[in-house]
């Protein structure tokens, strides 16, 4: 049964990414699993529960990267010390950053269908039944604590501004190398980090400024 459900949930990932949502239809999903649209429904109920399935499991792959950084990252800062500085958190967005990339090249077609899906109204609407639901990994991203630890409320919308900023760039350059529109050279990862770099520095110097002087007063 499990396997079932597994194959109707990466069958329908492929059959979005090759077609978009737009295009999306159930009957082809079923005749390529090759199984029946009752068995379908048996597992799923409904179509925007199955394609809410479907998202769930490219997210969580998405949130599984996330929290493997941040585990390493906290082992580092108590080994080091240097949790609350500027250096320590720009390595750990680097090495968020690399492995997300990564992963999302890597598992081109759940990449692709799950931007496809957050990008539809299914997802608008599944999000009014999902209260709590963390789209942009805000509770599992070590990287995102770093950058909002000791900020004001302007720093914190600040740092929420770019933290999806990073997301969004991040998911136009994964895609673009998925579709052969740039190539997946270190080179080249490394250029587009030194742009987000840029950014994440700026924010972060001004935060722990800002903080440094406040325990002074």
């Amino acid at each position: 049964m499990a396997n079932q459900k597994e194959n109707f949930i990466e069958t329908g990932m492929q059959v979005i990414a090759e077609n978009g949502i737009s295009l999306f239809s159930i009957k082809e999903v079923v005749k390529r699993a090759g199984h029946s649209d009752a068995l379908l429904y048996k597992h799923f109920e409904t179509k925007e529960n199955y394609l809410w399935e479907c998202f769930m499991t490219a997210h969580n792959g998405m949130k599984g990267v996330m929290a493997a950084i941040r585990k390493i990252g906290e082992d580092e800062a108590r080994s080091r010390g240097t949790e609350d500085s500027v250096e320590f958190a720009v390595s750990v967005f680097h090495e968020m950053w690399l492995n997300l990339v990564r992963y999302l090249v890597k598992n081109d077609y759940q990449t692709v269908f799950y931007y496809e899906y957050r990008s539809s109204a299914y997802y608008l609407k599944e999000l009014e039944n999902h209260e709590g639901f963390d789209p942009f990994f805000t509770g599992s991203s070590m990287a995102y604590a770093l950058i909002t630890a000791h900020a004001d409320e302007e720093a914190k919308r600040d740092a929420d501004f770019l933290w999806r900023y990073i997301l969004t760039v991040t998911e136009l350059f994964a895609k673009r190398i998925i579709r052969g529109e740039t190539d997946s050279s270190e080179k080249n990862y490394e250029r587009m980090w030194s742009i987000l770099e840029a950014a994440i520095v700026q924010l972060l110097t001004r935060i722990h400024e800002a903080y440094e002087a406040s325990l002074k007063e």
